[in-house]
């Protein structure tokens, strides 16, 4: 290049030098914009990364706690870096049953470095996020055991409610002698047979199970497979309720899972049995449960599960709009 600009006569340099002369503030200037518009992409996705994150922990307490919902939001955005100025008051609303949904959105001013030069001093973005909390509706790892929603419950129809108690101690029972405090009973979720059904309590089904469908029971009795799937799948662990679940008995009760892994933590599917649709040995799921495993005992042909019920959030769960809170709640991105 410098050889053929030597060979240039003087008044072909001088054009040259006229031409780069007048260029290069646009190439300068071109260099700048993508410099700045480079931040300001960059602003934007920390802006939508902090709205995301509000969004979704605000959802966690919907549709009960709509005020703490807000603020947990709020809280989670300026953990995230967005200041109060860029924050628009996030909104609840209803998306598939009422006030399920909450919307945080942000707007932030960019100020350039190199744009300048162009008159450009700053660039604006904007960030939006609405969550929508519900339940989960189709799971696997569940234990074979159809809890069924007890009736009777002063002011609860077990047909559209969970009639549990969340956080109170229970003895479910399976075998011929009914419930004490509520009633399970073996669920062929990934085939029949004792064997079957045994390595499904120790492990969690290999299989999908929905809400909203029929599933077999397990044909013969389960107590002794129950038993020995327990002992297998506990074993030797001692964890207490209060080593895997925190409970805060706030205005909006929550619990946290400390050990979501322990074995004493399982997922229940919570059924109301029906003679005369489909078959009078399938279970309707109605929704899943968290349940607590303190102890168990086999008294002849009877299994009693003590524990406790427990609300919480499922990390990574099929989401499902179907709003009755069984105690397993998931929580998902709509925008």
């Amino acid at each position: 290049m410098s050889d053929i600009f030597r060979r240039l006569g003087n008044s072909e340099k001088g054009a040259v030098l006229v031409f780069v002369a007048l260029t290069l503030p646009v190439i300068l200037g071109f260099s700048a914009l993508v410099i700045d518009i480079g931040m300001l992409m960059e602003n934007r996705r920390l802006l939508q990364n902090g709205v995301d994150a509000a969004a979704l922990s605000g959802a966690l307490l919907l549709p009960e706690a709509q005020g703490n919902s807000i603020a947990t939001a709020i809280s989670y955005a300026q953990d995230n870096g967005i200041q109060g100025g860029e924050l628009v008051t996030p909104t609840v609303s209803t998306t598939y049953v009422p006030n399920d949904t909450i919307t945080v959105s942000a707007q932030r001013s960019v100020p350039f470095s190199f744009a300048r030069v162009l008159g450009i001093n700053s660039g604006t973005v904007n960030a939006t996020a609405k969550a929508a909390s519900g339940i989960v509706g189709k799971s696997k790892g569940v234990l074979p055991w159809g809890v069924e929603n007890p009736s009777g419950v002063p002011g609860c129809n077990p047909d559209n409610e969970f009639c549990f108690e969340f956080g109170q101690f229970y003895t479910l029972k399976l075998g011929p002698g009914g419930g004490i405090q509520g009633a399970y009973q073996g669920l062929a979720i990934d085939g029949d047979g004792s064997s079957i059904y045994r390595e499904s309590l120790v492990n969690g089904s290999t299989n999908y199970l929905t809400a909203g469908t029929w599933v077999p029971l397990q044909t013969g009795n389960m107590a002794g497979p129950t038993n020995q799937g327990l002992n297998q799948r506990i074993g030797q662990n001692n964890q207490t309720f209060s080593d895997v679940v925190s409970y805060n008995s706030g205005n909006t009760p929550q619990y946290t899972l400390l050990d979501p892994d322990s074995p004493r933590l399982v997922i229940l599917p919570i059924v109301r049995e029906y003679s005369g649709q489909g078959s009078s040995t399938d279970a309707y799921v109605q929704g899943f449960s968290y349940f607590f495993v303190e102890s168990w005992q086999r008294i002849g042909n009877d299994m009693d599960i003590n524990g406790y019920f427990i609300d919480t959030t499922v990390p990574g769960a099929i989401w499902s709009p179907a709003y009755v809170n069984y105690g397993t709640r998931a929580v998902k991105l709509l925008q």
